[in-house]
C-alpha cells in the first residue's frame, strides 16, 4: 500500500516537473523572441534583404537576414540591381557512397534572367564547384546572385518531405559558403545589402 502511495507521488512529481520545465522553455523562447532577453537579437547584425514568395500560397515577404541566422519581417523595399544566373538542372549529379550523398559538378551551364545562355565568370565557376564540395543533398536548383561584386548562392535541396531553400554567402577568398537562412519551398525575388544598416 505504502509502495503505491509512493509509486503515486513520484508519478506527480515527475509530471510537475515536466510541465514546469516546459513552460519556462517556452517561457525563454518567447522572450528571446520578443527581444526580452540580452541576447542574440540585440546583438545581431543585419546583413542582407532579401524578398521571397511562397509556392504554397503565393505571398510576397520582405525579411532582413541577420548574421546569426534570424530573420526578421520588414517593409516594402526595392531589390538591388543584381544578376541572376540560373543553373542548368544538369549541372550537377548525384549518388550514394558508404551512406552519404555524393554531388558532383558535370558542367557550369548558365542562363540568364531573360533565359540567354551565358558564359559564368571564373567566381561564379568557383562558386559551383563550392557548393558540389560542401552539399550532402542532392541539388534541384541553383540561382547565382551578383550583388555588387558580392556572390550568392540560392539552393533548392531535394529532400524527402520538404523543399528546403538556402541562402548563401560565397566567400571568395576563402572559397566557402556562408549559410544565411533557409525556407521552405520559396522562390527567391531579389535581394538588398544592408551592411550599414542598425
Amino acid at each position: 500500500m505504502k509502495k503505491t502511495v509512493f509509486n503515486k507521488l513520484i508519478i506527480v512529481l515527475c509530471i510537475v516537473l515536466a510541465v514546469g520545465f516546459s513552460v519556462f522553455c517556452l517561457h525563454i523562447v518567447k522572450s528571446r523572441q520578443a527581444g526580452l532577453i540580452s541576447g542574440s537579437r540585440q546583438k545581431a547584425t543585419p546583413v542582407l534583404k532579401a524578398v521571397t514568395r511562397n509556392r504554397k500560397d503565393n505571398k510576397t515577404d520582405y525579411s532582413v537576414i541577420y548574421d546569426n541566422g534570424e530573420i526578421r519581417k520588414t517593409e516594402m523595399f526595392i531589390p538591388d540591381n543584381t544578376d541572376f544566373l540560373y543553373a542548368d538542372h544538369n549541372c550537377y549529379y548525384s549518388k550514394v557512397e558508404n551512406g552519404r550523398i555524393i554531388v558532383r559538378l558535370l558542367k557550369t551551364k548558365v542562363t540568364d534572367s531573360k533565359g540567354n545562355k551565358v558564359e559564368p565568370d571564373e567566381t561564379a565557376k568557383a562558386l559551383m564547384k563550392t557548393l558540389a564540395k560542401e552539399t550532402e543533398h542532392d541539388i534541384f536548383g541553383l540561382i547565382i546572385v551578383i550583388d555588387n561584386g558580392n556572390y550568392y548562392a540560392f539552393v533548392e535541396y531535394n529532400v524527402n518531405l520538404w523543399a528546403p531553400c538556402y541562402l548563401y554567402r560565397y566567400e571568395k577568398e576563402e572559397k566557402t559558403l556562408t549559410d544565411l537562412y533557409c525556407w521552405d519551398d520559396v522562390e527567391l525575388i531579389g535581394i538588398a545589402e544592408c551592411e550599414n544598416e542598425k
